[in-house]
C-alpha cells in the first residue's frame, strides 16, 4: 500500500521537472541570442542525389540575416599562416614605361634671347665691321623702270659712302654720313647740299628707300625699344616678330617697325614702316639667302611702297666683301666731291 501511495508523487515530481524543462526551452527560444561577430550565412546544403531524401527535420531555425562580410587587405608576397598553405599571388605585368627622351648631359638648352639682342645680332649681321662692294638699284614705277650701279662702302655704324657708278648722266653723285650729319653731291652743279634731319624721310634718287633707310642716321638698336611679339613661320622659315617703338625724345623718323628675323641665325626676313599716325607705309622682303664674303646674308632686298601701286625698288648684293680694311679718307667731304 505503501508503494502505491509513493507513486502519484512521483509522477507528480516528474511532471513539475518536464514543465520546467519546457518553460527554460520555450525562454531560450524567444530570447535573441547575442554574438560578438555577425556569423557568416549557412553555407548551402548539397543533396546527393545517391541517398534517400525522405528524412524531414521537426526543428527549422530561422535564418540569420546576411551579414556584410569584412574585406582585409591581401598584401602581396606576405608569409603563410600557421597550418595553411600560401595562397599563390598573381600581379598583372605592368606596362613598359616610356621612354623619355633628355638632352644629353653636356647640351645646355639656351634660352630665348631678349628681344634687343636679336635686334643688335641682326643688325651686326647685315653691317660688319666694315663693308664694300657693289650694288644694283632698280626703281620700278607704273610708268618707267631705272637701273643704277652703287659703289658703297660703310665702317661701323656711323660711317657710310654711297657713289653712283651709271648711267652716265647721273654717274659721280654721292652720299656722305658722318655721325649725325648727311651730304649729297650734285655733279652737275659741282655743288654739296647738307641734307637736314627734316628731309631723312625724303626718297633717295627717286627709289623707295629714304635717306635714313640707306646710312640709316638712327639706331633700330639704341632709339627704339623692343618687344618679341610673336614666333611665325615667314616664306617657310622660322621667325621671331619684333616690334620696336621710338624711345620719347628719339629723333626717329617712324612712329612703328615690325622686324621678321630667323631665329636660327638672326637672318631679317621682312621690316615693316610704319608712319606716326600708325598707318603702314611700305614693306622691306629680303630672299636669296646665300654665303656673301664670310657670312649668310640676304642678296635681294625687296621694298614696296604701300601708298601708291606698282612702285617698288630692288637692291641687289652684286659683288660685297665684308670685315676688310677701309682706308677712312673715303669718308671726307673732299672725297664725295671728288670726280672722276
Amino acid at each position: 500500500m505503501q508503494a502505491i501511495a509513493k507513486r502519484p508523487i512521483i509522477w507528480q515530481k516528474f511532471g513539475f521537472i518536464c514543465i520546467f524543462l519546457i518553460l527554460c526551452l520555450t525562454a531560450c527560444e524567444r530570447q535573441p541570442p547575442t554574438l560578438s561577430a555577425p556569423l557568416p550565412p549557412p553555407a548551402p546544403v548539397v543533396q546527393d542525389t545517391h541517398k534517400s531524401s525522405t528524412a524531414s527535420a521537426s526543428y527549422t531555425p530561422k535564418p540569420a540575416s546576411p551579414a556584410v562580410p569584412e574585406v582585409t587587405p591581401r598584401i602581396e608576397n606576405a608569409p603563410p599562416t600557421a597550418g595553411t598553405e600560401p595562397e599563390p599571388v598573381v600581379v598583372p605585368p605592368r606596362a613598359p614605361a616610356k621612354e623619355e627622351k633628355t638632352a644629353p648631359a653636356d647640351t645646355v638648352v639656351a634660352p630665348r634671347p631678349e628681344a634687343r639682342e636679336i635686334v643688335k645680332k641682326s643688325d651686326d649681321l647685315m653691317r660688319g665691321d666694315t663693308a664694300q662692294g657693289i650694288y644694283i638699284m632698280e626703281i620700278t614705277t607704273p610708268s618707267w623702270t631705272r637701273t643704277l650701279e652703287l659703289s658703297v662702302f660703310s665702317k661701323g655704324r656711323d660711317r657710310v659712302f654711297i657713289r653712283i657708278l651709271s648711267p652716265a648722266k647721273e654717274a659721280d653723285t654721292g652720299t656722305l654720313r658722318l655721325d649725325n650729319e648727311m651730304w649729297n653731291f650734285l655733279p652737275r652743279i659741282e655743288k654739296v647740299i647738307k641734307i637736314p634731319p627734316s628731309m631723312m624721310l625724303q626718297s633717295w634718287m627717286g627709289s623707295d628707300f629714304a635717306n635714313d633707310d640707306l646710312v640709316k642716321e638712327n639706331s633700330i638698336v639704341e632709339d627704339y625699344t623692343h618687344r618679341i611679339v610673336a614666333e611665325e613661320t615667314l616664306n617657310g622659315h622660322a621667325t621671331y616678330k619684333i616690334e620696336l617703338i621710338p624711345k620719347p625724345g628719339a629723333a626717329v623718323i617712324w612712329g612703328r617697325l615690325d622686324y621678321w628675323i630667323r631665329r636660327a641665325d638672326f637672318v631679317p626676313i621682312r621690316q615693316d614702316f610704319y608712319d606716326e599716325r600708325g598707318r603702314m607705309v611700305k614693306r622691306l622682303d629680303y630672299s636669296d639667302i646665300e654665303q656673301v664674303s664670310d657670312r649668310t646674308v640676304p642678296r635681294t632686298w625687296l621694298m614696296t611702297n604701300l601708298l601708291k601701286d606698282g612702285k617698288s625698288t630692288r637692291i641687289y648684293l652684286k659683288d660685297v666683301v665684308y670685315n676688310q680694311p677701309i682706308d677712312d679718307n673715303i669718308f671726307t667731304l673732299s672725297n664725295l666731291k671728288r670726280l672722276k
